[in-house]
């Protein structure tokens, strides 16, 4: 199932990517920790 987004959704989470600075590597542990409590078997 597919979710659509509000453009201005979209935009602002470009937005805090870009200000967080190094793109987004601040961002990237955070999303695999919820990818791992979400379904850890994509390590597999």
């Amino acid at each position: 199932m597919l979710i659509n987004i509000e453009q201005d959704v979209v935009n602002s989470i470009g937005k805090a990517v870009e200000a967080q600075g190094l793109d987004g590597a601040f961002i990237w542990p955070a999303l695999m920790r919820k990818l791992d409590r979400i379904d850890p078997r994509y390590k597999d």
